[in-house]
């Protein structure tokens, strides 16, 4: 090993095209696209959540009012139901 190696080795000489190309324009550049390409990924992975959370919503909002469509069907029947029965028995008392 001679001086010269070891003096580079150890910081005393730059090599001029990482200085002034990779540090000043590629790095920069570089950091750069990936901020952008980063915010570009979340955007699109912000998209099917989206979707997907408004699908959902959707789908409560449907079962929901088919449930409640259900109960409306089932409390109406009972009613019919329980009116048939008082006109049984009313008729009954009215042959008597």
């Amino acid at each position: 090993m001679n001086a010269l190696t070891f003096l580079r080795d150890v910081g005393m000489f730059r090599d001029r095209f990482q200085q002034e190309v990779l540090e000043k324009d590629v790095m920069p550049w570089l950091f750069d696209q990936t901020c952008t390409l980063v915010a570009d990924m979340d955007a699109h992975n912000a998209y099917p959540r989206t979707l997907i959370g408004n699908y959902m919503e959707t789908a409560q909002e449907v079962h929901a009012n088919e449930v409640k469509a259900y109960a409306a069907r089932i409390k109406a029947k009972r009613e019919a139901e329980m009116k048939g029965e008082e006109d049984k028995i009313s008729e009954r008392l009215s042959r008597k």
